[in-house]
């Protein structure tokens, strides 16, 4: 497995990581909220609880961002210099040809046969 691979897939691990722990942080901080305000307790025990929900919403989205826009991230950490193949991720930098020989598939024209960098 290439360092870039692994990379991208650790990136989607700590999205997945924080969407989960974000969520259910959410839905404490809610669960709180409606039981507090059931029992009618003051809103001023509840000041701290806006923080914290701007806090796990962030976390939240930074998660998501990770899981579903990650690739971004990976190519901006770790530049490829080496063509691949845009279908299975094949190196094509020692192909004489335009065909990928592990797929088929042909070479995209403009230097953008890496995936991770589109």
């Amino acid at each position: 497995m290439h360092y870039k691979t692994l990379f991208r897939i650790l990136t989607k691990l700590l999205g997945v990581y924080f969407v989960v722990e974000g969520g259910a942080q959410l839905m404490t901080i809610v669960a709180t909220a409606l039981a507090m305000e059931l029992m009618g307790s003051p809103r001023a025990d509840r000041s701290w609880q806006f923080l914290n929900l701007i806090y796990q919403v962030l976390l939240t989205a930074a998660g998501a961002y990770l899981f579903f826009f990650g690739q971004k991230v990976v190519a901006l950490a770790v530049p490829s210099n080496r063509p691949y193949c845009a279908e299975c991720g094949y190196e094509l930098s020692n192909s004489p040809s335009d065909v990928c020989p592990e797929c088929g598939t042909h070479r995209r024209s403009g230097g953008q046969d890496n995936p991770a960098s589109q």
